[in-house]
């Protein structure tokens, strides 16, 4: 915020029109919005529970390999959030996506 604050007074001094400010500030907007969003799901974590986890009806259900990736695209522009899974195995439907309830507000 202050960084746009002092460049809003920089602009200030040599005159430049409005248009051309308000495009800069608009393009470092998005750019902070896009920051803070990475932050956002860099904070909330993967949702890894482990090697296995149990499901409401008592099915036990095992880590798939690797991290699958997941798109969100936001106003700030896209974001791929790679979380662990968890299923009966690789290729069979997915079970369990400890994160994603969290984050279902901001996934696709």
């Amino acid at each position: 915020m202050n960084d746009l604050k002092s460049y809003v007074e920089r602009a200030a001094k040599p005159g430049l029109a409005a248009h051309e400010v308000e495009a800069d500030i608009w393009r470092r907007v998005l750019l902070l919005g896009h920051q803070v969003l990475d932050l956002l799901f860099h904070l909330v974590g993967s949702g890894d529970v482990g090697e296995s986890s149990a499901l409401p009806d008592g099915r036990e259900v095992r880590r798939l390999e690797g991290l699958h990736p997941r798109v969100y695209q936001s106003v700030f522009g896209a974001f791929e959030v790679e979380r662990p899974v968890y299923g009966s195995r690789e290729g069979q439907k997915i079970e369990y996506v400890p994160v994603d309830p969290q984050l279902t507000q901001y996934l696709s």
